[in-house]
């Protein structure tokens, strides 16, 4: 049996201020961000992505590699919002076009 299709309602993408992985192609500085999204059935799932520096082209997930070995920093948003309140975009209903 297959598991039930989800749509994506909200997403987040923060960039990690002190990652400094390398790029596994080419050694370079890498780049890496957080993505967050927030699924119709209320679950959320989170992954962090790393980009090379240079234009080799490579991306994939990645280990949050800091230098300080501490917790990865995000980018703090434009906006801080209120605690308990998800950073994440709203997307418009497919069906409607209106925002949830």
């Amino acid at each position: 049996m297959t598991a039930p299709r989800r749509t994506v309602t909200a997403s987040d993408v923060r960039e990690i201020l002190n990652y400094f992985g390398k790029c596994p192609l080419c050694g370079y500085p890498a780049r890496a961000s957080t993505y967050t999204a927030r699924f119709d059935d209320g679950s959320t799932e989170e992954q962090i992505v790393a980009t090379c520096g240079l234009p080799c082209g490579w991306n994939g997930p990645a280990d949050p590699t800091t230098m300080t070995g501490t917790e990865p920093v995000p980018k703090p948003s434009r906006k801080p919002l209120p605690p308990n309140v998800p950073q994440l975009t709203p997307r418009p209903d497919r069906a409607t076009g209106q925002m949830r």
